[in-house]
């Protein structure tokens, strides 16, 4: 066996050896140990199974080298990954400007997408609504189809009054959600039209921004603070 195989060998065995003297006071039971025991069996048959191959210790440095670099990028990405979990939902609010950022508790901030307008995702009775954020509409009107998905019955709605919208007077018929959910912002008993007929997308109005502590408007992002 050349020298550098039985470097590694006594590197590993004084790892193993400084690692249980370090270590040993928390290992309780034996079935602990018995874990312990075959960990360190696995690994040494894995580690002579490897030195057995023509192999440099150049190539082995660098192949270790490698591997405690990207040991070191997972410790890193678990030690900030509420941090990098925030990189990746900007990254991706910029592909679906609809998708919310909830960069801390009770705060969600939504991007203005490339037609100038500010969609945002909100649950209701435990369905996805797309909304569009309309600061001209004083209250928050639903389509037909997206009050049906969130449960509203057809014969509970009374279409009995008109309101005007951007493509003109629409009949629409007064109704009361529990519970809207925007990211971790909730309004709870909140007042809406439904319209059948004139409405592509459901609109969320001043009825809603004015039940959260603030919202505004700043270098293309609403953000919303509940």
């Amino acid at each position: 066996m050349k020298f550098s195989k039985i470097f590694i060998l006594l590197l590993f065995s004084f790892a193993c050896f400084y690692l249980f003297q370090k270590y040993s006071y928390r290992i309780e039971g034996d079935e602990q140990y018995a874990s312990v025991i075959y960990s360190f069996l696995l690994l040494s048959f894995l580690l002579v199974g490897f030195l057995s191959r023509k192999i440099s210790l150049s190539l082995i440095i660098k192949n270790a080298t490698i591997w405690v670099f990207v040991f070191l990028i997972l410790v890193a990405i678990y030690s900030y990954k509420q941090e990098v979990e925030n990189i990746f939902i900007r990254l991706y609010s910029n592909i679906d400007p609809s998708y919310n950022l909830s960069d801390e508790d009770n705060t969600v901030e939504i991007r203005k997408n490339t037609s100038g307008h500010y969609y945002v995702n909100a649950e209701i009775n435990g369905a996805e609504v797309r909304f569009l954020v309309d600061t001209g509409a004083s209250m928050t009107t639903l389509t037909y189809d997206d009050a049906l998905r969130i449960g509203v019955k057809e014969q509970d709605l009374r279409f009995d009054r008109v309101i005007s919208t951007a493509n003109g007077s629409n009949k629409a018929a007064y109704y009361i959600i529990k519970n809207v959910i925007i990211g971790n912002i909730s309004v709870k008993t909140l007042k809406i039209y439904i319209i059948k007929d004139g409405l592509t997308v459901s609109l969320l109005g001043m009825n809603f921004l004015n039940q959260v502590r603030s919202f505004e408007f700043d270098n293309n992002t609403l953000r919303i603070v509940g």
